[in-house]
């Protein structure tokens, strides 16, 4: 990933910042983001989405808490030159509020433990 290979938008938006920062001696770096959602059985039953601001969410339940994790999973240089790997980071380093809230999951899978119940477990990609 760099900032020569992306297009349109993008492009503009990145030559832009990457401008910006020569001109005050500061580095910029693109990252791949990824937010791994574990929503457990009643959760998805019910429909909640996990995204609304309500304050007794999540709710206690047998089957496990509703889990969110964030990680970059790859920080460049502006070259695309891979700094760094697989870093967890906290969700309150996320600028965006709710980032993936009008998006379908990159990918989802269900699981289930008999009479334990089960649930899923969402992943959403994106370049930043």
């Amino acid at each position: 990933m760099k900032i020569a290979l992306l297009k349109g938008r993008d492009y503009a938006k990145a030559a832009a910042l990457q401008q910006a920062c020569k001109n005050t001696d500061m580095c910029l770096f693109l990252a791949s983001v990824e937010k791994h959602e574990y929503i457990p059985d009643e959760e998805v039953q019910s429909g909640h989405s996990g995204d609304e601001d309500e304050e007794d969410w999540p709710p206690p339940n047998m089957n496990g808490e509703h889990e969110i994790e964030w990680a970059l999973t790859g920080l460049f240089d502006e070259d695309g030159q891979k700094l760094r790997s697989e870093h967890s980071i906290d969700e309150e380093s996320i600028v965006q509020a709710n980032a993936f809230a009008d998006r379908e999951p990159d990918d989802q899978k269900e699981k289930w433990a008999g009479n334990e119940g089960g649930g899923s477990e969402l992943w959403y990609r994106c370049s930043v």
